[in-house]
C-alpha cells in the first residue's frame, strides 16, 4: 500500500499501480502494470487526500464549520479546490424503470431544481428558472421511457409529459390532490358540501384496491347528485355595467375543488398505480412524497446547515448531494470523489 493506504493511479491509462522497489532515497516507486510507466507517491498528494475527506465530512455530514477543529478560514483555504471539482451525473444504464417520481424545489439565488427519480435512486436532474414545459422536457430526455410516471399539478410538466411521451400514463400525486381541494375548501369548510367534499378527498389516500377505487368514485358522483346545484348557482353583479364582471359563480371555491376531483377521474390519472399490468413490474407510489421526503429535505437540510454559501458552491453542494443519492450508495459515492479528485488534482 502506499503511504497513507492509498494505492495511486497511472497518469497515462489511469489504472492502479503496483510497487516496483525503492527510489536511492528510500521512496516507494510504482510502476503501472498496464503501460509501463512509473513515478513515486508525494506527500502532497496525501495532502490533498486529506483535505478532499475534510470536505466530503463537512459537506455530507451536515456539520457546520463551527464545530470543526480546526479554524473556518483554515477550512475553507484547504478545501477551496474541491469546489472545482465536476460532479458527476449518473449514468443512462437503459433500464425501463417501472415508474419515475418528478418534481422541482425552489432554491436560493432564483434557481429551480427539477429532479427525477426511481423509487430508490437519483436518476437525473435539471436546473432552471421556474417549472416551464422547456425546463421539463430537457429533463425527460435525460430519461429513459418508463411505464409510469408520478408528478404534482404543475402545467409544465404534465404538458413536456405529453409532447415527449404521449402513451406513458400518468399518476397524479395523491397528496397534492387533496392539498389542493383543502386549499379551496379550507379544513374547516362551513358547509355541508364542502365538508362532504374534504371528507371524500380524504379517503382518496386510503384507496388500496380496484374495487375501493370504485367505490370512490361512485361517492363522487353521489355528491354531485346531491350538490351539484351549487356548483352551477350565480350571483348577478348589481352594479353591472359600471363595475365588472357581471356575474361570478356563487360558490367558487367549492366549484373548483370540485371540478379539479371531476377532471382528473375522467383522465384517470388518480388510481394509475393500482393499473394490473403496471403493478406486474412492483408496487407502484400514488404520490412524491418519497422525492420530497427524501432529495428534496436532504437539499433543504444541507442549506439550513450551510448557510451562506455562494451561488457556484451552492449548485455544486446540491448536485454532489444528488449524484450521492444516485444508483450508487452514499459511502460508494464519497470514495469516487475522493477518488475523482486523486485523479484529477494529485497525478
Amino acid at each position: 500500500m502506499a503511504s497513507g493506504g492509498r494505492i495511486p493511479h497511472c497518469v497515462v491509462c489511469d489504472t492502479r499501480m503496483v510497487k516496483n522497489g525503492k527510489t536511492r532515497s528510500g521512496t516507494t516507486r510504482w510502476r503501472c502494470a498496464n503501460c509501463g510507466a512509473s513515478r513515486v507517491q508525494h506527500r502532497d498528494e496525501m495532502k490533498k487526500s486529506q483535505d478532499a475527506e475534510l470536505f466530503v465530512s463537512w459537506l455530507f455530514h451536515n456539520v457546520p464549520a463551527r464545530s470543526l477543529p480546526i479554524a473556518r478560514a483554515t477550512l475553507t483555504r484547504h478545501i477551496a479546490w474541491c469546489w472545482n471539482v465536476p460532479v458527476p451525473r449518473p449514468p443512462v444504464t437503459g433500464v425501463v424503470e417501472s415508474q419515475i417520481l418528478m418534481d422541482g424545489i425552489y432554491l436560493p439565488y432564483g434557481w429551480c431544481l427539477l429532479i427525477a427519480m426511481n423509487t430508490k435512486h437519483v436518476l437525473a436532474w435539471r436546473w432552471c428558472k421556474r417549472e416551464s414545459t422547456a425546463s421539463y422536457t430537457v429533463l425527460l430526455h435525460q430519461l429513459v421511457k418508463p411505464d409510469c410516471v408520478c408528478l404534482d399539478g404543475g402545467i409544465g410538466a404534465h404538458t413536456a409529459l405529453k409532447n415527449v411521451w404521449p402513451e406513458v400514463k400518468v399518476q397524479r400525486c395523491l397528496v397534492h390532490v387533496a392539498r389542493n381541494v383543502r386549499t379551496y375548501l379550507t379544513s374547516h369548510p362551513h358547509s355541508d358540501a364542502g365538508r362532504s367534499l374534504l371528507g371524500l378527498s380524504k379517503k382518496l389516500l386510503k384507496v388500496e384496491t380496484i374495487n375501493q377505487a370504485i367505490q370512490w368514485e361512485e361517492l363522487l358522483n353521489q355528491w354531485y347528485q346531491t350538490y351539484g346545484h351549487l356548483i352551477h348557482e350565480r350571483t348577478r353583479n348589481p352594479c353591472y355595467p359600471y363595475e365588472s364582471p357581471a356575474w361570478w359563480y356563487t360558490h367558487n371555491r367549492l366549484r373548483k375543488a370540485y371540478r379539479l376531483l371531476e377532471r382528473l377521474t375522467k383522465k384517470q390519472n388518480l388510481f394509475t398505480y393500482l393499473d394490473p399490468d403496471l403493478r406486474e413490474h412492483g408496487v407502484l407510489l400514488r404520490s412524491t412524497n418519497r422525492l420530497e421526503g427524501g432529495p428534496n429535505k436532504t437539499i433543504r437540510r444541507l442549506l439550513l446547515v450551510h448557510t451562506g454559501l455562494s451561488e457556484p458552491h451552492m449548485r455544486c453542494a446540491v448536485e454532489w448531494i444528488l449524484q450521492s443519492m444516485s444508483e450508487k450508495n452514499l459511502l460508494l459515492s464519497l470514495i469516487i470523489f475522493v477518488n475523482t479528485v486523486m485523479n484529477r488534482y494529485m497525478k
